[in-house]
């Protein structure tokens, strides 16, 4: 169990961290004397030992971030990628006999606008993902699943069966789909976010400006508009990562400016920058886009309390697991709240007619399933030993919708799927009423 929280927490403390830092090295060592403290380890070799797994589980993970800093943010890299027009570019600035303050307030400012847009939404993800951590609909894989089925009946009531099944049939992208429509309702108010970043961005720009150095002025400079990105108001690594940069044997002629024009031409031309850039225009879609980089985000930091739902499936009828998302299968294997087979186009053995039960039905009938292309016959008392990783069917809850579609759309089914009709056919309330229950039990 020790391991395990050492484990978390330099996964937590590492969890969205763009380059190398010594600063989260030493947050890591305090946060693994926190964890050994918390569980009283009495001998030395133990505490010894356990300090050793989170350094080197530390070190793994800031080699991996480093390197792929490196790979995309290294001077090669960078001029590989916008080599032609950096290179022409600046080769008439310097050929023009351009200043080398103006030149380096250049670069800057190049690199300030390729991150901007990608600061502004990573600030965006962060702020979203605070708003919804304490959402129902993020943590109740139950109540979840009540907003999926008012999609379902949504679609259906625009007569859109087949996007019905398909959703039915791949859970995965149906979770994905509505609850990236849920976290679009909450993304903040982009024209205001957009305006406080430029604020907040305009002020870290013009702290940096202000300070008076008299030589290395450029490296100066760029250490403190690094230390304004990442300790400042505005607390951005992704500006604060690209601008990590050693200006030595390059700007060293900044030194002969003067120190207010240094200053002056700094401050000038990054603000320029900044407020040329335009605001986001089409707020739907920037919202629709953020959604999944939110989800990305809640799983890399995988904060226990705010994530999204497992992703894992019933192999049979295709229900979602009711679990978080990274959950340890050992501890909590995946479990399932499971629909009729029939509607994910799951038949029987002999008959070839769509299933009428669930898995957990099926499991209090001692019935029997195979697998795709086999003809190997298992008990569904035998599920967990199947799946590995997987509880046993054993919840057994009523699911009014699904058991609606199969009724309703039984022929249709069948024809998808190439199977026969259930001739068992579960009885079913009508669809108003289940969409009215649905609706209340939300707005409870």
């Amino acid at each position: 169990m020790c391991a395990d929280s050492v484990n978390d927490a330099v996964n937590r403390i590492t969890a969205g961290t763009l380059c190398y830092d010594n600063s989260i090295v030493s947050h890591v060592i305090r946060e693994i004397d926190s964890k050994l403290s918390e569980h009283q380890l009495g001998e030395n070799s133990v505490v010894e030992s356990m300090f050793q797994y989170g350094m080197e589980l530390t070190v793994n993970l800031m080699k991996k971030v480093q390197d792929q800093w490196e790979k995309e943010n290294s001077v090669p890299a960078k001029l590989e990628s916008n080599k032609e027009n950096l290179r022409w570019y600046y080769f008439m600035m310097v050929s023009n006999g351009v200043a080398k303050t103006k030149l380096f307030a250049t670069y800057m400012a190049d690199l300030l606008e390729e991150h901007i847009i990608p600061a502004f939404e990573n600030d965006m993800v962060q702020r979203t993902c605070r708003r919804i951590r304490n959402e129902r609909w993020l943590y109740d894989a139950r109540y979840m699943q009540k907003h999926m089925d008012l999609h379902l009946i949504d679609l259906l009531e625009r007569n859109q069966l087949d996007q019905v099944l398909d959703y039915l049939r791949n859970p995965q992208w149906f979770y994905a789909d509505v609850l990236h429509l849920l976290i679009a309702q909450k993304v903040p108010h982009v024209d205001e976010q957009w305006r406080s970043f430029k604020n907040r961005l305009r002020d870290a720009i013009s702290k940096a400006a202000a300070v008076e150095v008299d030589k290395e002025k450029a490296q100066t400079f760029v250490d403190h508009l690094r230390k304004e990105f990442l300790d400042g108001y505005l607390q951005s690594e992704i500006l604060g990562s690209a601008f990590r940069i050693d200006c030595s044997g390059e700007y060293e002629d900044c030194d002969n400016e003067e120190k207010e024009e240094f200053q002056k031409t700094c401050l000038k031309t990054l603000i320029e920058v900044l407020e040329k850039q335009e605001a986001i225009k089409d707020k739907n879609k920037f919202s629709k886009q953020l959604s999944p980089k939110v989800v990305q985000y809640m799983k890399d930091v995988n904060d226990k309390a705010a994530l999204p739902r497992c992703d894992a499936f019933c192999q049979l009828c295709k229900s979602l697991c009711i679990e978080a998302a990274n959950h340890d299968t050992q501890d909590r294997p995946h479990d399932a709240v499971h629909q009729p087979g029939g509607v994910a186009g799951l038949s029987y053995i002999h008959t070839d007619e769509l299933v009428h039960m669930t898995c957990s039905q099926s499991y209090e009938d001692d019935r029997t399933f195979q697998l795709d292309d086999s003809t190997v016959s298992y008990l569904y008392r035998e599920y967990a030993k199947v799946f590995p990783g997987w509880r046993n069917p054993r919840i057994n809850e009523e699911l009014p919708l699904r058991e609606y579609i199969l009724t309703t759309y039984n022929n249709e089914i069948a024809k998808k799927y190439n199977e026969k009709p259930s001739t068992q056919i579960p009885p079913s309330r009508t669809l108003s009423d289940i969409k009215e229950q649905l609706e209340r039990e939300i707005a409870d």
